[in-house]
């Protein structure tokens, strides 16, 4: 077998492959999270799933962020004794924000913002305004 024959398998049959490796990953992480599941292992898994959903297809996070605005009754306590909660929306924006900046580091290798009037002031005030 050579090297030629292997990558026009591989890409003959990519999906196929994909597909496999999906079929395979749920079996082993149902067989680890049955026995040995916690809550902080479910919430890695589902964020990092959740990370290459919102890497592959961005509008979803953009979905995601206006549901959780108006549908989800999803709040996390910040510990202070008071009452104060921090919506989900406050925890997914900045992830988000930060996935659009990485995506553009990392994978485009170039930061393009629009030529507007707004953003040169908008990037001065940002550092004061907490965002």
């Amino acid at each position: 077998m050579n090297l030629q024959f292997i990558k026009i398998y591989l890409k003959r049959n990519e999906i196929f492959l994909i597909k496999l490796a999906i079929i395979a990953a749920v079996l082993l992480l149902s067989a680890y999270l049955g026995r040995r599941g916690s809550r902080m292992n479910v919430v890695m898994i589902t964020g990092g799933i959740a990370v290459f959903v919102f890497l592959r297809w961005p509008f979803v996070g953009l979905i995601t962020l206006l549901t959780g605005a108006l549908l989800i009754p999803f709040c996390f306590g910040t510990g202070t004794g008071e009452q104060t909660d921090l919506n989900i929306v406050i925890i997914l924006l900045p992830v988000l924000i930060g996935l659009w900046f990485l995506d553009m580091l990392v994978i485009q290798r170039s930061i393009i913002l629009r030529p507007m009037r707004v953003v040169l002031p908008r990037m001065l005030l940002c550092p004061f305004s907490g965002g």
